[in-house]
């Protein structure tokens, strides 16, 4: 005789045994995060924006630079 698995067996197992994927999930996140923040950066990257900005009506620009900010 073949055994059939519905979907309810499956939700059934996951109710279950809910404690023990909440607690499982929580702490493979927080290992993930420590390991990260114990990593050395493998790289760092900046910028440098320049933008033009006409001064008056005569057409004559006056350029500008100012660091990047991030968003």
């Amino acid at each position: 005789m073949e055994q059939r698995v519905e979907l309810r067996d499956y939700l059934r197992i996951l109710h279950r045994n809910w404690v023990l994927l909440l607690s499982l999930t929580v702490l493979g996140g927080a290992a993930a995060f420590g390991w990260s923040l114990l990593q050395t950066p493998k790289y760092e990257a900046t910028t440098q924006l320049y933008v033009s900005v006409r001064s008056d009506s005569s057409g004559v620009t006056e350029p500008r630079t100012s660091p990047a900010r991030p968003w």
